[in-house]
């Protein structure tokens, strides 16, 4: 299963993801299921366009909270609590996917076929950001104040545009989320429960985050998601 982390106004990249994974499952036979998480306009009405989508696709996961980069916490905290109470008996992981990168199934299933399936449900893999600094440079958009964060680094998370959550991970994250103080960048939130409870990340292979471009005849695990409609030509 995909959890997607999308933005109210990002239609566009929804309707190619979800191109770019039916078009892959058609392709290695198998059942993917795709959700979109979303919150709400600063006005706190459900534009009437998106409520148009909900109807057309039915993959709309819709919270009650301001949908913007502040909020990605939260965004993260709801998808974590819906998989934990409806989704866990569906899959022994679960991917969580910014909406401009798309991942390679085939890859994935490769991947996962290298190991047990109790140990990719008791896992955490991503694209480890080790060791980064904390910084204290107001001008920055990553200044973090002491009483947030009072260490000079971050423990060692899994990037946010993608990263996967065994099963048998997700009660304890869901649960530990509300017990762990806010950190509005998500995926360094997600570091400190990792942190809690004395995981590793595991690294997945050929991930290639943001605009960073694959090298050639290289058909990556993770990568925007121009670079997979490019390739699927969609």
């Amino acid at each position: 299963m995909i959890i997607v982390k999308s933005a109210l106004t990002n239609y566009a990249q929804r309707l190619r993801l979800r191109q770019v994974i039916r078009k892959q499952t058609a392709q290695i036979n198998v059942t993917v299921a795709i959700l979109f998480s979303l919150g709400l306009p600063s006005n706190g009405k459900v534009p009437p366009e998106l409520v148009q989508e909900i109807t057309q696709f039915d993959d709309i996961l819709l919270a009650n909270y301001t949908d913007t980069y502040m909020n990605l916490t939260l965004k993260t905290i709801t998808n974590l609590r819906f998989v934990h109470r409806h989704c866990l008996h569906t899959s022994p992981s679960f991917v969580f996917l910014d909406d401009d990168h798309g991942i390679n199934l085939t890859q994935l299933h490769e991947f996962f076929s290298k190991l047990s399936l109790s140990e990719v449900r008791r896992s955490i893999f991503g694209f480890i950001n080790s060791k980064s600094p904390v910084l204290r440079t107001r001008k920055s958009k990553w200044f973090t104040e002491p009483e947030a964060f009072p260490f000079p680094k971050y423990p060692d998370y899994a990037a946010g545009p993608c990263y996967i959550i065994g099963a048998e991970l997700i009660p304890k994250f869901s649960i530990a989320a509300a017990f762990t103080q806010f950190f509005p960048v998500e995926d360094v939130f997600l570091g400190i429960i990792t942190a809690k409870f004395g995981l590793r990340v595991h690294p997945l292979p050929n991930v290639y985050l943001h605009r960073s471009k694959p090298p050639r005849r290289v058909f990556p695990l993770v990568a925007g998601l121009d670079f997979f409609g490019r390739k699927l030509n969609i």
